[in-house]
């Protein structure tokens, strides 16, 4: 009967640990608040295509995800809620204008901006809206989520906190550009980089910045953080790696021969930093030195964020491929051509990995 105990108390053990490794949802357009891109559970060795749809109009923006639907926005406004089984539309809601922002869900609400520089809240059960609140310029980042608060960047050069079940403003901080990126969010702090060149530092719960640190170019890309440490590109062919606490720029990459910007926002593991860039290439660097640790060059461009999944870092590019690569070494395990370019950044839920392209497909791979 002991031994009987211990296995079944085993197996439940297993089990839990299995549950956790199929992570129920990707809510954010890097999965976390605090950007890292980085997903639970591992990609098959062969994912096989489960189904694909093709939608009205252009995707660009990044694919949100519970544990039932994928959440997809067209560049012509509508956002659909995709039932993660097969594909097919539950719902749709279509905003006023053109939309480059990916939405971001939560237990009962989707919320996304568009280029008139309206933010929505939708019932995430029937696409109904709850409110909107009008900014004073177009809304390409996606929002972030701190307690009761929303945070996002507008082109009105405003980085905004809003009440998440009201709208209300809470407050909001100049900046002295476009605020292209999503504010990444770790503990109490918001960090968020933008058209002036510099990485700010937040205190949510005040309104006020803590650091304002000079990177010295443009950056549309959003920073991802591990510790104290704040990764980002730039528009000048860098990826820096930023000490928010301290104030101070750790290490600066660039590629000694290809001179492009890096548009998408990195990945970040215990080990490495991995940013795409327009050089159509991605980059693995160590994540203490910057030192480049190796590199693999796709066809195109890469403009979608890279998203690791267990031990593989996945990337697409504007020529349609998707490749699965070993984070190690750099090695090819898996590729696809969609055959249409991708421009919008993948998601990885409950086993499925799910990917857009330019044409409005939309394709998930599993086991």
């Amino acid at each position: 009967m002991m031994r009987y105990i211990k296995i079944n108390f085993l197996a439940v053990i297993l089990l839990l640990s299995c549950g956790n490794l199929l992570a129920d949802s990707w809510p954010l357009f890097r999965g976390d608040a605090a950007l890292n891109g980085i997903a639970a559970g591992e990609i098959p060795a062969e994912p096989e295509l489960k189904w694909t749809v093709g939608l009205e109009g252009t995707i660009m923006t990044g694919i949100v995800a519970d544990e039932k639907h994928a959440f997809v926005v067209s560049e012509e406004g509508t956002l659909r809620a995709l039932t993660l089984n097969d594909g097919s539309t539950s719902w749709e809601f279509t905003a006023e204008n053109t939309v480059k922002s990916t939405p971001a869900i939560t237990d009962d609400a989707v919320y996304f901006g568009d280029e008139g520089g309206k933010l929505y809240r939708l019932n995430k059960a029937d696409g109904k809206q709850i409110w909107s609140i009008e900014t004073e310029g177009e809304i390409v980042s996606s929002v972030n989520f701190y307690k009761g608060y929303l945070l996002f960047g507008s082109y009105d050069q405003y980085v905004y906190c809003l009440e998440k079940e009201t709208g209300n403003v809470v407050w909001k901080i100049e900046t002295d550009g476009y605020v292209n990126a999503t504010p990444a969010i770790v503990g109490d702090k918001a960090l968020i980089a933008g058209c002036d060149g510099f990485l700010r530092v937040i205190d949510i719960a005040e309104g006020v910045e803590s650091q304002t640190i000079e990177i010295g170019a443009y950056v549309g890309a959003s920073p991802a953080v591990i510790g104290d440490i704040a990764y980002v590109g730039t528009y000048d062919n860098r990826v820096v790696a930023i000490n928010y606490v301290e104030g101070k720029m750790l290490w600066s990459y660039e590629h000694p021969k290809r001179k492009f910007p890096f548009y998408a926002s990195a990945s970040v593991t215990e080990s490495l930093v991995l940013a795409a860039g327009r050089d159509k290439m991605l980059h693995a660097l160590n994540r203490e030195s910057g030192e480049s640790v190796w590199t693999h060059r796709m066809r195109a461009r890469i403009d979608a964020s890279p998203i690791v999944i267990g031990s593989k870092v996945l990337i697409a590019a504007k020529s349609g491929e998707i490749v699965a690569l070993n984070t190690t070494d750099g090695e090819v395990v898996w590729e696809f051509d969609t055959g249409a370019g991708v421009g919008s950044t993948p998601a990885f839920v409950q086993g499925k990995l799910l990917v857009a392209t330019e044409d409005g497909s939309v394709f998930c791979f599993g086991s």
